[in-house]
């Protein structure tokens, strides 16, 4: 099996394909070199979708459609209303999410509701404090001023004490960083020997340049700390949360719900803050506190490094809310990883090969990340066959960029192994209905020159506007992502070939991918170019080659192995599947579902009953050994097919018994 994908990759032994239109996608082979039962050989590739990014204005406030380390998160799971600033009411008296918004005051901090919009119960809520829980003015026009006041009363009354000499030692590192690096405002720290009246006295210069500029830096961040703390504890400071805030602390934490803070502040800081608040002392309603120095809040590893301390066994059991665009984004991606490495184990075989990908928009640790986990897997390290792209590619879904990233894929996995026969191309957003074995098992007696394409050439609307606009992908010449524009003047329809649409999911033969690659008649190199200025090219090169090819033609069974719901009337992406679809998504037969939001409830229960995954571990196989379970590769050549093996043999069935019928029509 074979794995690959126009964005991430994945390898399996034989031939497994996942791709993403962004930036995450694994790639693979399967192979079976043992005669007891035919060699199946298939691809499948996994990706990982980005959301669309948006911001308003200003402070850029993310108007949270983000979950903590998942696709999208709903604020009003909260009972957050998020398209105001301040915080008000929007549910009823019962709890329940209101309609209606009221939009002169903020969201106010209700009930997880338990409408079908709210998937799973969160055991954690991570929540940033200015602007979340806390006025931003209480920030800017309280407790900044008063640091900045207080800094050098503070230094020259503490300053022979430990404390404060450790918070100078961390200025004097940040400040000659600072320096190094040309700073505005830093100015250099005389030794110990100039004097106190002059360290301090640029002790103070600098903490207010530093505040002056909001630096969310350690250094200023535990002084302002230490400060404060002589404020509230004599009275003259007091914490300031929404009104919304207690009443929602103390109902999670009734529901048995964890919260904890995340902000830039110190813990100190933090502790303080809800220590001495208008409400009394809320800290009874919390169960830790990070700061900065698990990372910055814009960085994707600060929240592996936070979901990793609180040990949750899904991501999506943990809800971040931020008001902060940036930091909102960096929680996501985060989510967006450990789904691929989910998908990525859910449809492991150690008969498979799989190449792994992310896209080159994704953080340079998040790529890290990927390669750490990959060779710390005892399983992967033992048998070899996950391997990562290095040099990632940029890749934009709508253009030309994700078909190149697929054939990039593929020239690996023929490069590379020479024993694997089928390429399936996978998204993370998707999700095996099936074991490994169930599929090795089903394409052992499967035609090795089938490929599985849903295609049409009745075209429609896709004409005027699809084929004949032209448009660019800069993601073709530029380490950026950005997204595909139109250019003058639209193009007629091709007479050199027939065009063909459909699916951008894929189950293609070895011997039809080795002709898009060396395209010996010139025909893949053709048509690559022309749909390099094609919408949604991954939704029809590989059908108009495979079709225009009279070699390749009458091995195209239409169907892509996918079960895939859509909004009626059709929107620009499938239906989210949920727990409701279930039924529909097992009874069709597919061999994977899509589209699936992170870590959802849905896929837990196919863990649970089609799977028999368990504790996010491999997909139990015949191949699985150990204690526990599958940390060990027993006899690899071993197949245990079950009910998803019946299910997937009657659909191709099926699907080959009329295949003349709709072949290239």
């Amino acid at each position: 099996m074979a794995i690959a994908s126009a964005a991430p990759l994945l390898a399996m032994n034989g031939a497994l394909k996942m791709a993403t239109n962004s930036q995450q996608y694994v790639e693979g082979t399967i192979k079976v070199q043992n005669n007891s039962i035919p060699k199946p050989e298939q691809l499948i590739v996994i990706s990982s979708f980005r959301g669309a990014e948006g911001k308003d204005g200003g402070r850029e406030y993310v108007q949270l459609n983000h979950r903590y380390h998942n696709a999208t998160v709903k604020l009003n799971q909260f009972g957050l209303d998020w398209t105001t600033t301040t915080h008000g009411p929007i549910h009823n008296c019962n709890g329940a999410l209101s309609s209606t918004r009221n939009v002169k005051m903020s969201a106010k901090a209700g009930a997880l509701a338990s409408n079908g919009d709210i998937e799973p119960l969160r055991r954690c809520i991570v929540l940033d404090i200015e602007g979340t829980t806390t006025p931003i003015s209480f920030v800017t026009d309280v407790l900044f001023p008063y640091a900045r006041d207080n800094v050098g009363r503070h230094l020259d009354a503490t300053y022979d004490s430990a404390e404060t000499q450790e918070d100078i030692k961390l200025l004097r590192a940040q400040v000659q960083e600072d320096l190094e690096n040309g700073v505005a405002g830093a100015v250099p720290i005389p030794s110990n020997d100039a004097g106190k009246e002059r360290v301090i006295a640029a002790l103070v210069t600098n903490v207010e340049a530093m505040i002056k500029a909001d630096r969310k830096i350690t250094a200023l961040k535990e002084l302002q700390g230490h400060i404060w703390q002589t404020g509230f504890k004599n009275n003259e400071l007091e914490g300031v949360v929404f009104d919304d805030v207690p009443e929602a602390l103390e109902r999670w934490a009734a529901s048995g719900i964890k919260v904890y803070i995340y902000s830039s502040g110190s813990r100190l800081a933090q502790r303080l803050l809800f220590g001495y608040t208008n409400y009394g002392d809320l800290r009874k309603y919390l169960c830790g506190f990070f700061d900065t120095t698990v990372g910055n809040k814009k960085e994707t590893k600060s929240y592996h490094e936070i979901t990793a301390s609180l040990g949750v066994d899904h991501p999506s059991e943990i809800l971040f809310v931020t008001d902060v665009y940036q930091e909102a984004i960096a929680a996501k991606l985060a989510g967006e990883l450990n789904q691929l490495w989910r998908t990525l184990k859910s449809i492991y075989h150690p008969w498979n090969y799989y190449i792994v990908h992310l896209d080159l928009k994704s953080a340079a640790e998040e790529r890290l990340e990927l390669a750490s986990r990959i060779a710390n897997e005892s399983v992967f390290a033992k048998i070899g066959n996950v391997h990562m792209i290095t040099k990632a590619n940029m890749v934009t879904y709508r253009g030309p960029t994700m078909v190149a990233n697929t054939l990039h894929a593929a020239s690996i996995l023929l490069k590379k192994y020479t024993d694997w026969d089928w390429f399936i191309n996978l998204s993370a957003s998707d999700y095996p209905l099936l074991t490994q074995d169930d599929l090795l098992y089903v394409f052992s007696q499967v035609k090795r020159d089938f490929n599985f394409v849903e295609h049409t050439s009745r075209l429609r609307w896709k004409e005027s506007e699809r084929a004949m606009p032209l448009i660019i992908d800069p993601g073709l010449y530029q380490n950026t992502k950005s997204d595909i524009f139109w250019v003058a003047p639209r193009r007629t329809l091709p007479t050199a070939f027939k065009l063909f649409t459909g699916s951008a999911w894929t189950v293609l033969s070895r011997a039809f991918i080795e002709y898009c690659i060396w395209g010996w008649d010139n025909l893949p190199r053709t048509l690559l170019m022309y749909y390099s200025n094609f919408v949604s090219s991954p939704e029809g090169y590989f059908q108009t080659v495979i079709c225009n090819a009279p070699e390749f033609s009458s091995t195209v069974i239409n169907h892509d192995l996918h079960y895939i719901s859509w909004d009626v009337p059709p929107k620009q992406h499938p239906h989210i599947l949920s727990l409701n679809d279930i039924g529909k998504m097992i009874a069709s037969g597919a061999a994977f579902a899509r589209k699936f939001k992170s870590d959802d409830l849905v896929m837990d229960k196919i863990d649970q009953e089609f799977l028999h995954r368990v504790n996010g571990t491999f997909t139990p196989g015949g191949w699985c050994a150990g204690n526990p379970f599958c940390s060990k590769v027993g006899n690899a050549k071993k197949l245990r097919p079950g009910p998803g093996a019946q299910r997937l043999r009657r659909l191709i069935d099926r699907l080959v018994d009329i295949a003349s019928q709709n072949q290239c029509k």
